[in-house]
C-alpha cells in the first residue's frame, strides 16, 4: 500500500510515553520505536535493529537514555539511530551500522512523526491547540483504541458523522444532532468536515 508521508502523524498521546519506557508503533507500516532521551526529549527510531532485525522495543534504554539495547547481540543505537556500540570482538563499529531515525515533534498533547523524506517542517504540524492544557471550555480524555481495520475505514467514518445520532445515541448523539449545518471544505492535501448545531 501506498501512505502519504511527507506529513506529520500523531503518533501517541505524550503523556503516554513516561521515562524509562520503550514504546513501540506501526505508522504507515513501519515500525517505529518511541522513547525519551536524555533531556525528556521524544525520540523515534526504526523498530528494527540493523544486524539482526529485531525489534529495538524489546530490547532497554541505556546510558541515561542516550542508546537503545537490541535485545540479540548487545548493539545499542544513539537517539540519531547511528550505531555507538558494539560488545564484540574489537567493538569495531561499520560506519553504514545504524537505524532510521525519524523527526518527532511533542506538540498539543501529542507526539507527531513525519515519516517521509522532504524535510520536515513543524509548521505543518496540523492546530491542535484547543488540546492543550488550560485551553478554556475544552473537557478532552486522552486515549486511543487499537482497530484491526483499513485505516480507510477510520477516516470515513470519522468525516461522516452522521451516524453518531444513531449508532451511537445518548454517547455522542441524539436525533437532534441530525439539524447540524454540516460545512465541507478540501484542499489538495486535506478534507474538514464541520457540523454546527
Amino acid at each position: 500500500m501506498t501512505y502519504a508521508t511527507n506529513l506529520w502523524y500523531a503518533a501517541l498521546w505524550a503523556e503516554d510515553l513516561t521515562d524509562g519506557a520503550l514504546e513501540s508503533r506501526t505508522i504507515c507500516e513501519e515500525p517505529v520505536v518511541f522513547f525519551r532521551g536524555p533531556e525528556g526529549e521524544a525520540v523515534a527510531l526504526e523498530d528494527r535493529c540493523a544486524h539482526r532485525f529485531i525489534p529495538l522495543s524489546m530490547g532497554q534504554l541505556c546510558d541515561g537514555a542516550t542508546s537503545v539495547e537490541c535485545p540479540y547481540h548487545g548493539l545499542r543505537f544513539g537517539v540519531d539511530g547511528a550505531c555507538v556500540l558494539n560488545p564484540h570482538g574489537s567493538g569495531r563499529i561499520p560506519a553504514t551500522l545504524a537505524v532510521r531515525s525519524y523527526p518527532v515533534v511533542e506538540r498539543h498533547t501529542m507526539l507527531w512523526i513525519w515519516m517521509g523524506t522532504d524535510e520536515a517542517d513543524p509548521d505543518l504540524i496540523p492546530d491542535f491547540s484547543y488540546l492543550d492544557p488550560g485551553a478554556p471550555g475544552v473537557l478532552s480524555k486522552r486515549d486511543w483504541i487499537a482497530m484491526d481495520v483499513d485505516y480507510q475505514l477510520v477516516i470515513d467514518n470519522l468525516l461522516d458523522l452522521s451516524h453518531a445520532s444513531f449508532l451511537h445515541r445518548g454517547v455522542l448523539g441524539d436525533p437532534s444532532t441530525l439539524e447540524c449545518e454540516i460545512e465541507i471544505d478540501s484542499t489538495d492535501s486535506s478534507v474538514t468536515v464541520t457540523r454546527t448545531r
